[in-house]
């Protein structure tokens, strides 16, 4: 599918940040409907019809996303289909919202996820970090939440509002050892 041209405009964001070509004091902003178009462009490439309907809505320093989720297909796409009990579980399509709050400063940044709700079930505390830990970190065992990550290509900082989000470019880092 051809992108958007909101979403060829974020791509093209993207792509300066990560060739590390902008100078430092730089500000990147990546508008609401940029971000929406990109995700919409980048779930229909990427997971096999498993995602649809991806929206993000932003506010200072938070977002909550939506999205209707087949969890057999997106598992199976990716060619690790789930076992029986969890395919009885999660078939069909689900109504997947979460809810997270980000904050960043001097090159590192933390992403906390409030709550996750399927299908209008609400999952905080504990529950979620059970969700967190044997569901979501065995399939992406490089993400980081709750816990501070080195953000990378050269952005010091972010900041989200209803409108956009805002990456601040920094000096040059030293590659990691």
């Amino acid at each position: 599918m051809a992108a958007s041209p909101e979403a060829a405009s974020f791509q093209r964001k993207l792509e300066g940040i990560e060739n590390e070509t902008l100078p430092a004091g730089s500000k990147v902003v990546l508008t609401s409907g940029e971000i929406n178009a990109y995700l919409a462009n980048l779930m229909e490439e990427e997971t096999a019809g498993g995602v649809r309907k991806p929206k993000v809505a932003l506010g200072t320093n938070r977002a909550e996303g939506s999205a209707t989720v087949d969890f057999v297909k997106l598992q199976t796409g990716k060619g690790k289909p789930p076992g029986l009990f969890l395919s009885l579980l999660l078939r069909g399509e689900h109504d997947l919202g979460v809810r997270v709050r980000g904050k960043s400063g001097g090159g590192t940044a933390q992403v906390d996820i409030d709550e996750v709700s399927i299908d209008g079930l609400v999952i905080r505390g504990r529950t979620l970090e059970l969700l967190l830990e044997y569901y979501l970190m065995p399939r992406v065992p490089d993400i980081k939440i709750g816990q501070p990550f080195q953000l990378r290509h050269n952005v010091e900082r972010f900041e989200a509002t209803p409108d956009g989000v805002t990456l601040f470019i920094g000096p040059k880092r030293p590659a990691a050892k």
